[in-house]
């Protein structure tokens, strides 16, 4: 169904539903994650405050319409309200991960209030194109309780472990060029997209699984990691590299200069992200140098 109705919105052709919502038991989580992602485009077009930050980020508006980023406001029942006037249930929102209650009152006596508040918002999407979750940037005042980055809970509709950020835009692009370029983070993906490597996908704040490798596959053998240039990057790169292999995959790390990710790589020089990507090195190479030049 997902993929019908993203062929019909290109076609321009008007869906009916024929299928009873009955006999679709997550059909409402589909409808109110995708109310959910309207709502926050409109409310970033409203703070001016989000919109820098997104611009500050080198992020363009092309960019920003094409993966549809918006806004959570601050306030605590915002979408709440917006979700309960356009006829959806409480119980949907919390089946959806979009409301929380309050501690203790998890019966119909408690007060619920949103679970992104002050976030530039990422829509994530499944293979068909269908909005699935949410990946939130915190924005503004830091708050030594929030979490920077935070993401939508599992749901009937959302698994971490099977899920990669930008995957529906990039699976067309990745076999055509025969291979993809794995990064970290919302904007690390979005960057690269923007910068035309639209082969770029990215993990959803978990670690990386063998079903992702399995998504991937589907399309291409060969896998370019492309994680922080730190040592917690590094880490995380040889994790995933293992995984990749294990599955039988040929892995190549990119090379980023110490202290980079590839989105602040990207803005400051677009033509030396390219470099590292174009001479990417198997992960067994890349290993190899490394040790030999920690041990002199």
């Amino acid at each position: 169904m997902g993929a019908l109705k993203m062929l019909a919105e290109r076609a321009g052709v008007e869906l009916e539903r024929s299928v009873p919502p009955e006999k679709n038991p997550n059909g409402a989580l589909y409808d109110i994650v995708e109310n959910a992602r309207h709502f926050f485009v409109e409310q970033l077009e409203k703070n001016a405050d989000a919109q820098a930050y997104i611009t500050s980020r080198g992020i363009s508006p092309e960019t920003v319409k094409t993966f549809s980023i918006g806004y959570a406001p601050a306030e605590w029942r915002q979408l709440y309200d917006h979700l309960t006037k356009a006829g959806f249930r409480e119980s949907d929102m919390l089946a959806a991960g979009l409301i929380k209650r309050k501690e203790g009152n998890e019966g119909t006596g408690g007060h619920p209030y949103d679970v992104f508040r002050s976030r530039i918002m990422f829509p994530v999407y499944d293979s068909s194109g269908r909005t699935v979750a949410f990946a939130g940037r915190l924005v503004g005042k830091e708050d030594e309780h929030a979490p920077k980055y935070l993401n939508s809970p599992e749901t009937p509709i959302f698994k971490k472990s099977e899920t990669l950020y930008g995957f529906e835009k990039a699976k067309g692009t990745i076999r055509k060029h025969d291979f993809s370029i794995l990064v970290e983070g919302q904007i690390d993906l979005v960057m690269a997209h923007q910068a035309g490597f639209t082969n770029t996908i990215a993990v959803m704040g978990t670690a990386f699984t063998a079903s992702h490798t399995n998504k991937i596959k589907r399309f291409s053998n060969n896998l370019a990691i492309a994680l922080d240039g730190d040592n917690a990057g590094f880490a995380s790169a040889l994790r995933t590299s293992k995984i990749a292999l294990g599955s039988g995959m040929d892995v190549k790390i990119v090379a980023l200069p110490d202290g980079k990710d590839p989105a602040d790589l990207i803005v400051e020089d677009k033509d030396k992200w390219r470099e590292c990507v174009r001479t990417a090195t198997h992960i067994v190479d890349f290993l190899l140098a490394k040790f030999s030049k920690e041990e002199v």
